[in-house]
C-alpha cells in the first residue's frame, strides 16, 4: 500500500474517532509501510531519519535479545522459573 494512501486512513479513522495522534505501520511482502496522524509528528520524523525497515530491523534484534537475556538464555539459567 502506498504511504499516502495508508497516511489518508489513518488520518480519516484518526479525526473520525476524535484521537489527537496516530501511527500504524504494515509489512507485507517483504516491504513496510508507516504512517503518522497528528501529535505523532515526532515518530514521523524518527522514521524518516532512517531508511525504511532499518530502525524496525535493529529493533526486533534489541527485542529479541532482551527476551532472551531476560530468559536466561546463553547464561546457563535455560528452564529456571522466575
Amino acid at each position: 500500500m502506498p504511504r499516502e494512501t495508508l497516511t489518508g486512513l489513518v488520518s480519516q479513522a484518526a479525526e473520525k474517532f476524535g484521537v489527537p495522534g496516530a501511527a500504524t505501520g504494515i509489512r507485507h511482502g517483504g516491504q513496510e509501510t508507516q504512517a503518522c496522524h497528528g501529535v505523532t509528528s515526532l515518530a514521523e520524523a524518527f522514521l524518516r531519519n532512517y531508511p525504511e525497515g532499518q530502525w524496525i530491523s535493529r529493533e526486533r534484534d534489541r527485542l529479541t535479545s532482551a527476551i532472551n537475556r531476560a530468559a536466561g538464555e546463553g547464561a546457563g539459567n535455560e528452564g529456571i522459573s522466575r
